[in-house]
């Protein structure tokens, strides 16, 4: 819970889809433990994480409303999966992922 924010800034910076998905999810989870004042002391983290987070908490949001099959709300695991199942290339980030399983 200490670090997760960290984390997150980390899977950013070294571009880790994964790391940065489990991160985001930790995040959503535990938001009560994780955003306390403390959190959020560092101005850059505050920039960088607060918009984001808050989109994932809205996304969560309406994905219960939503179909579980729209692309957009698949996991970095999923949206690789599906493009393994038709022969698509599995690297690279989320919107790259989302793009190529649009086409």
């Amino acid at each position: 819970v200490d670090n997760v924010i960290e984390e997150l800034l980390y899977a950013d910076t070294m571009n880790c889809p994964l790391l940065r998905e489990a991160a985001m999810d930790f995040i959503l989870k535990n938001a009560k433990e994780v955003i306390k004042p403390d959190s959020f002391e560092n101005d850059l983290i505050t920039k960088a994480i607060t918009s984001e987070i808050l989109m994932a908490m809205v996304a969560a949001d309406q994905g219960n409303d939503s179909n579980d099959n729209d692309d957009e709300s698949m996991s970095i695991n999923d949206l690789r999966m599906a493009l393994y199942e038709k022969g698509l290339d599995i690297d690279g980030s989320r919107e790259l992922l989302i793009s190529r399983l649009k086409k």
